[in-house]
């Protein structure tokens, strides 16, 4: 059996709730079918440059695919050529996915990473999460317990967050 026959599709960030700040024509081959996000964002979701999303409108119930690329703290901002019916102000999900080669395979590759922002797109929590497995039948076996670490950022200036 080949291993990819033996993969599954893991979700392994989602982004909730950011509000689309602009649309615009892509100007450069790189910007084409891109959305672009924040650095704090992208680190907390631990998104690369490039990296393949699924961006769900919600206000729209529309989905698509682009990469990302990294922008100005607090804009969403996506390129006509992945979403020419969004509008700024939609309300946007985004995710990343990765193939994983068994659903068994060590916790440090099954984490989920979580992230929640407020209204001007800011990162205001975001929880690692293991994803689990049941291997054994539930009804004779617990299940195994989840683990979750949950980081709370407070809108504290970075200078007084370092006081």
């Amino acid at each position: 059996m080949n291993s990819l026959a033996a993969s599954r599709l893991f979700v392994r960030s989602v982004i909730s709730k950011l509000h689309l700040t602009t649309t615009s024509r892509p100007m450069q081959a790189a910007e084409a079918g891109a959305v672009v996000l924040g650095p704090r964002i992208c680190w907390a979701a631990e998104l690369a440059e490039f990296e393949r999303v699924e961006i769900y409108i919600e206000t729209r119930n529309l989905r698509v695919f682009g990469h990302v690329r990294f922008g100005i703290e607090g804009e969403v901002h996506v390129t006509q050529a992945i979403g020419p019916l969004m509008q700024p102000g939609d309300i946007v999900r985004i995710a990343a996915h990765a193939w994983l080669a068994e659903p068994t395979a060590p916790a440090a590759e099954r984490i989920v990473h979580l992230v929640r922002v407020d209204d001007g797109n800011r990162v205001i929590e975001f929880r690692r999460a293991v994803a689990r497995s049941i291997t054994l039948d539930p009804e004779s076996f617990p299940l195994p317990p989840s683990s979750d670490s949950v980081a709370s950022l407070n809108a504290l200036a970075r200078a007084e967050a370092m006081d």
